[in-house]
Order: C-alpha cells, then sequence, then structure tokens
C-alpha cells in the first residue's frame, strides 16, 4: 500500500499525528451526508482531518474530502458537489490527468471548529524536532516517533492524558526489530498493545 496521508491533531502548542483510536475514526463523514471515495492512491479512505484540542474539546478543524460515488463493475467514480458543511463552503482543488483519462476534485473546508462527540481513547505521536518523514508504505505507526501520547475522550472532552513514550520504547525493543516478525511473536506483540493501551489498538494501525 502506497503511504498514507496521516490526520494531524494540533494539541497543547504542537503538531502531533494521530496514529490509532480504540472505538473507530473520530470523525465520520457519513454521520454528515459526505459519501467519500479514495482522493488519490495516498489516501485510500477519501478524506483528511486535521483536529485540535481546544479548552480540553475535540474540534474538527479542516476537512478535505472527495464526495462521490464508484460504479462497483467499473470502478469509475462520479463526483458530487460539495455542500456547505458547518457554515463553511468548500474550495475546489480540481486536477485532470490526460494521459490517464481521469480528473480529481475535492474540496477543503476550513476554520470549521466543529465539536466532536468522540467517546474512547487515542494515540498520538510526534517527533521532538517536529520532522516527520513520510512512510514508505502504509499508515504511520506510534513507534515511527520518538513522542507517544494517549488522550481518552468522554463525548469529545478531554479526561485523561498519558505519556506512553516509555511503553513504545519497550515495545520496539521487544517486537519490532523490524516489520517482518514470526507469527508467535507477532502474537505476543499483539498481548503487549493489549495489557498496555487497551482494547480496540492494532498492531499495526490505520490513522483514524
Amino acid at each position: 500500500m502506497t503511504a498514507q496521508v496521516s490526520n494531524r491533531l494540533q494539541f497543547q502548542g504542537n503538531l502531533f499525528v494521530v496514529v490509532d483510536a480504540s472505538d473507530g475514526d473520530l470523525f465520520d463523514p457519513g454521520q454528515h451526508g459526505f459519501t467519500p471515495i479514495s482522493l488519490s492512491t495516498a489516501c485510500h479512505r477519501g478524506f483528511i482531518c486535521a483536529y485540535a484540542i481546544e479548552a480540553d474539546r475535540l474540534l474538527l478543524q479542516n476537512l478535505e474530502i472527495s464526495h462521490g460515488v464508484r460504479d462497483p463493475k467499473t470502478s469509475v467514480r462520479a463526483l458530487l458537489p460539495l455542500p456547505e458543511f458547518h457554515g463553511v463552503s468548500a474550495r475546489l482543488d480540481y486536477r485532470q490527468d490526460a494521459d490517464r483519462g481521469s480528473q480529481d476534485c475535492y474540496g477543503k473546508y476550513d476554520g470549521l471548529g466543529l465539536p466532536l462527540a468522540y467517546s474512547g481513547s487515542v494515540l498520538i505521536s510526534r517527533n521532538s524536532n517536529d520532522q516527520y518523514e513520510p512512510r514508505f508504505m502504509g499508515y504511520d505507526r506510534a513507534w515511527d516517533y520518538d513522542t507517544t501520547l494517549m488522550i481518552s475522550f468522554s463525548d469529545g472532552s478531554v479526561g485523561s492524558v498519558r505519556d506512553c513514550s516509555a511503553q513504545i520504547r519497550t515495545f520496539i525493543d521487544r517486537y519490532m526489530v523490524d516489520d517482518w516478525v514470526d507469527p508467535e511473536q507477532r502474537r505476543n506483540a499483539r498481548r503487549y498493545i493489549g495489557r498496555q493501551f487497551g482494547k480496540g489498538f492494532a498492531l499495526y494501525p490505520g490513522g483514524a
């Protein structure tokens, strides 16, 4: 899988990558009338979120999304008009690739400030030097970074914040010398993640 664009979260003056969540996506476009389709090979889910925590509340600040339908037989995409969302009109970005005979059109909603009612725990990671190198494949993982926090939410309100950096370093030392681990080692790694971070967290998270 091509390296996927990550969702980001602004917290305490720092920019973090959202690497995993215990209860699915923090923002569900389907609950707001969107039907996202793939933006590109680097964004299979069809939308990118920029979150923030302000006054201990989880907010959706910016959203990039491609809204439409796909013919299941031919995989041809049909784009739909983007509605006004939370009082904000989408800025459209349109591209056409004549060589491939394809076109991309997606909208950018900026400055939404939409409160989210997410309940669950979220892992967010960053590097102290603020460098975020794209992965070669797949989604960002907590062990790609030097600092990881777990934030627990109840209906979008921050309940607790825990620095999990030490547990992540232990995990790397024990299990993730490289990505290709044998089945028994992978099972043990899953057990470790379950004990340290609880249910809903994955060995190879898919972004949130």
